[in-house]
């Protein structure tokens, strides 16, 4: 029992760590996702999902916005499922304000503001980004980020579809900083201006986050340090997504769609060569019967004439 309780508060600790590995610092949020936390801790989803039903009921994690899951993603036509949006949190216990707050009683105003309370947010650790600089001149220069509008919803684009036009790029872009959290130090339009070649290919906004976050094999891009130039790490790692000549790769979307057009190709070959070969097989015994049919009339017409040709010479004088 003792070993079972220890491997328990094994697998705990190390799904939030790996939770909180994933945060973007700046707002507190973390979405990873099942898979993700399920590779990186060698724990099985029924086990992530039990934690983090646990770490929402006890108040660690807060739920922002709900994702989809895998089977609803594919009745969509969809190649993945959008992940949860969480929030970190330290809960502590809330009390009632029955007087006059500190900052009227100091003032002597009713009006006055009192002073923020903190976050409740509890950085336990550094933001689980990856340094990439390349040769911009504004290398090394620090946006601030800017939140999402509060009336915005969280998919103004769907992540499924390919943006081709402008206003559709826009609100692909949008919605791309409301996903990606690092995106959100730069511009919608550096963004459109950073993607746009990718989406002209065909590609979806989740392939581009998709791209983002995996290489080409599906193994993770590593985290490490902070970015220090939000353009130049998107540049690096749509890099590794470009043919030899420079050009997008097939995006994922598409190759799982060329994939499974194949697949249904050979399965449709398979049922046309099985029903050919039924419809030989039931139409040998009728051929056979017709072959010998027709041996049996030669034969026939043979003996026939082989008796009349004999009672013609029987017919003739001697």
């Amino acid at each position: 029992m003792a070993t079972w309780r220890a491997d328990r508060v094994a697998s705990y600790l190390a799904i939030a760590r790996e939770v909180a590995l994933c945060a973007d610092w700046t707002w507190g949020t973390t979405r990873p996702t099942w898979d993700h936390l399920a590779t990186r801790t060698g724990r099985s989803r029924r086990t992530v999902a039990r934690v983090l039903a646990w770490l929402r009921a006890t108040g660690l994690l807060g739920l922002v916005a709900t994702g989809r899951s895998a089977g609803a993603a594919a009745m969509a036509g969809d190649d993945g499922a959008d992940a949860a949006l969480y929030v970190l949190a330290a809960p502590h216990a809330l009390r009632l304000l029955t007087g006059p707050s500190s900052a009227s009683a100091t003032t002597g105003r009713e009006d006055a503001q009192p002073t923020p309370a903190p976050t409740g947010v509890h950085e336990v650790g550094t933001p689980s980004r990856e340094a990439v600089s390349e040769g911009d001149p504004r290398a090394g220069a620090r946006a601030k980020p800017s939140p999402p509008a509060a009336d915005r919803p969280l998919s103004a684009w769907p992540p499924s579809q390919r943006p081709a036009t402008k206003p559709e790029m826009a609100a692909a872009a949008a919605t791309a900083r409301t996903l990606c959290p690092p995106l959100r130090a730069t511009t919608a339009p550096w963004v459109v201006a950073l993607l746009r070649e990718f989406w002209l290919a065909g590609w979806t906004l989740r392939d581009t986050l998709r791209a983002l976050d995996e290489r080409p094999d599906g193994t993770p891009w590593p985290h490490t340090t902070d970015i220090r130039h939000v353009p130049g790490w998107v540049r690096h790692r749509l890099a590794a997504w470009r043919t030899d000549a420079g050009t997008p790769q097939r995006s994922p979307s598409q190759t799982s769609a060329a994939a499974q057009a194949h697949t249904r190709a050979l399965a449709r070959a398979r049922a046309e060569r099985r029903a050919l070969e039924d419809t030989q097989r039931a139409s040998a015994p009728a051929a056979a019967a017709g072959a010998a049919a027709a041996r049996d009339q030669l034969r026939a017409a043979r003996a026939a004439k082989a008796a009349r040709q004999q009672a013609t010479r029987d017919e003739q004088p001697s």
